[in-house]
């Protein structure tokens, strides 16, 4: 036969309704379902295996996080435990200012601090002013100390650094 003839003959097959192209990838499809089939054993063997407790393919891989949830999670990881400190200090100072007369309790101290600090350079008298100028008047005097201590110890250092008869 001629390949003439044997392009004739599977043209003409096709024209008469035989597929045998068709036929081939048919003979196929017995595999291709039975692997399929396989795989969805597989998949089924692998979700009992996960179910008890045996690592599967499915355990092993993990998507990789984006950068916005994991900044999300270095916020909560830095933001919550100090928060929850905070909750826990005001739960317990509210329970034992509950016990006690004489210890006032978060809000009420919170209300006293906004009075307090609504006007803090008030004076009414020698022995009635603002908590501002109770902050200057500390302040003053911690300068004062550091100043003084400064005039005297670094000279005094720089003495005993120097001459071997101060030390």
């Amino acid at each position: 036969m001629s390949t003439a003839s044997v392009k004739k003959e599977s043209s003409l097959s096709i024209v008469d309704g035989a597929k045998p192209a068709t036929s081939k990838v048919s003979s196929l499809m017995p595999r291709i379902k039975k692997t399929y089939s396989e795989f969805d054993k597989e998949l089924n063997i692998k979700r009992v295996a996960d179910a008890q407790g045996k690592p599967t393919f499915d355990a092993i891989v993990q998507r990789t996080p984006t950068m916005l949830e994991l900044q999300t999670k270095a916020f909560f990881q830095w933001f919550v435990p100090p928060l929850f400190g905070i909750l826990l200090l005001l739960a317990v100072w509210t329970l034992i200012a509950q016990q006690s007369q004489n210890l006032p309790g978060p809000v009420s101290t919170f209300n006293a601090a906004v009075i307090l600090f609504s006007d803090p350079f008030y004076v009414n008298g020698p022995n009635d002013q603002g908590i501002g100028w109770n902050i200057v008047a500390s302040l003053k005097r911690v300068g004062l100390g550091f100043g003084l201590a400064a005039l005297i110890g670094i000279p005094l250092g720089f003495l005993i650094g120097r001459f071997h008869f101060f030390f």
